[in-house]
């Protein structure tokens, strides 16, 4: 993905020899227990943002009660601090443990996939997506 978008933005600066990169990104890592296991995940915000969109499409509104929402998108500059990185993984945590705390999140598989099993299509275990 990251190519194609490299040669999508070299395709439209027209500029020779200009070239526009990916900003660095931040990943997330979590610590994941279930059932006696324990391992470790690393997630960027974007993986979350389509996590979201697709439970939210998928679920009525009243099935995804007491879901907590997402953290606003912030870009982050290299000098951002520590502390701001650290305030959105606390939020990120904070929806995820939401997401546990739903009984159709739990039953639908959707959240153990997520945080799991690397998925090409994104459907995260979810049979149909509207």
């Amino acid at each position: 993905h990251a190519q194609d978008a490299q040669r999508k933005l070299r395709a439209r600066s027209g500029i020779p020899g200009f070239v526009c990169r990916p900003a660095e990104f931040t990943e997330y890592v979590f610590s994941v227990n279930f059932d006696s296991l324990e391992w470790l995940v690393r997630l960027r915000f974007s993986d979350f943002v389509e996590f979201d969109r697709l439970l939210r499409r998928h679920f009525e509104t009243h099935e995804l009660q007491g879901v907590h929402l997402l953290p606003q998108r912030t870009y982050f500059s290299r000098n951002d601090s520590q502390e701001l990185i650290e305030q959105r993984k606390w939020r990120l945590e904070s929806y995820l443990n939401s997401l546990c705390n739903s009984a159709t999140i739990m039953n639908s598989g959707a959240l153990k996939y997520f945080l799991t099993f690397p998925d090409e299509d994104n459907s995260y275990g979810l049979t149909h997506v509207p």
